[in-house]
């Protein structure tokens, strides 16, 4: 029996050119895989379609990737910008500054005292005890019997007949934007003449120098005056300087002193600042009370002074005729 040789051509069906009996089998089940629906089509058509389409998806899927990135950059910025407007509205809605007052701890002489009522026979004699030398008692004591400490103005103005009251002042801002202080000055509210009977004083022996902002109630336009041992001592610290609070800046510590003549005066500190929405103004009183300068009376039903020579001696000023007292203010 004779054996015809056969190829791999004898199994294939016979067609027409270029139908999908003519491509490989392989490449026919990954485009019925991918799109069935295009069965019917020759495999060249076929294929075009299937990449377009995969052209297209890929595109859409792009373009919501980029849709999708660009709302949520967009919301990002604009949930960023609405936080960051909110955390100043809350910033700027927090008082400008803070202000502390606290008394000035008077140590040493040289000092004025006085008191609204006569000291009693038994205050007296304790007083007159005292020296300079034991000094560090006499303040304490004075301090339990409710008066008022004073000293004279500084040497280097023009403050004769005028007497010096001082407290500290810490200013503070808890803003995370900075304000920037441009001014200060005394609002007079109304000065009545002292009511002090009793004074005690202790002269200082030469000149006194002071530190901080004086406000001279007495002035016709009252400012902050340096009374810093610095070239421009006696000149408006404004002018030439400012105060920076919030942002991180260091509190503000002053020495605030005020001057008035024979008047015990009532007043306040009137503050203008700047910050990021403009300039304002505030006022700084001693909690909810305004500040109040005290001074000597011209004359006191009770005046001691204590003085140095002849070994120190206290003089009671209203009895001893041939006493000059400095301390006095006729002598000032």
């Amino acid at each position: 029996m004779a054996f015809k040789e056969r190829s791999v051509s004898d199994d294939l069906p016979s067609g027409p050119s270029g139908s999908r009996s003519d491509e490989p089998g392989t490449l026919n089940a990954l485009a019925d895989n991918l799109s069935p629906d295009t069965r019917d089509l020759p495999t060249k058509k076929r294929i075009k379609v299937i990449v377009l389409s995969a052209a297209v998806s890929l595109a859409v899927v792009a373009a919501t990737i980029v849709g999708t990135y660009a709302f949520d950059l967009w919301t990002t910025e604009s949930k960023t910008r609405a936080g960051t407007e909110a955390e100043r509205g809350i910033d700027l809605a927090r008082a400008p500054f803070i202000a502390h007052v606290s008394e000035v701890d008077v140590k040493n002489f040289p000092l004025d005292y006085a008191l609204d009522r006569p000291l009693a026979d038994a205050e007296l004699k304790h007083i007159t005890e005292f020296t300079p030398e034991r000094q560090a008692e006499l303040v304490p004591y004075l301090r339990t019997l409710g008066g008022y400490f004073l000293r004279d103005g500084p040497y280097f103005l023009s403050t004769r007949g005028k007497y010096l009251s001082e407290f500290n002042l810490q200013m503070h801002s808890d803003r995370q934007s900075q304000i920037t202080i441009t001014d200060m000055r005394p609002k007079v509210i109304d000065c009545q003449p002292s009511t002090g009977v009793a004074v005690i004083s202790v002269p200082p022996d030469g000149v006194s120098a002071y530190t901080g902002l004086l406000f001279d109630l007495a002035a016709e336009n009252p400012e902050a005056i340096i009374v810093d041992e610095t070239d421009n001592r006696g000149s408006p610290f404004f002018a030439s300087n400012v105060i920076n609070l919030g942002g991180g800046a260091e509190p503000a510590n002053l020495r605030v002193q005020s001057l008035t003549s024979h008047e015990a005066c009532e007043w306040e500190i009137e503050v203008e600042y700047a910050d990021s929405t403009g300039e304002h103004t505030s006022v700084i009183q001693n909690g909810d009370v305004p500040f109040r300068s005290e001074a000597l009376p011209r004359d006191a039903d009770q005046h001691w002074e204590w003085q140095s020579r002849g070994g120190g001696t206290w003089v009671n000023c209203r009895i001893n005729d041939n006493a000059v007292c400095l301390s006095d203010p006729a002598n000032r």
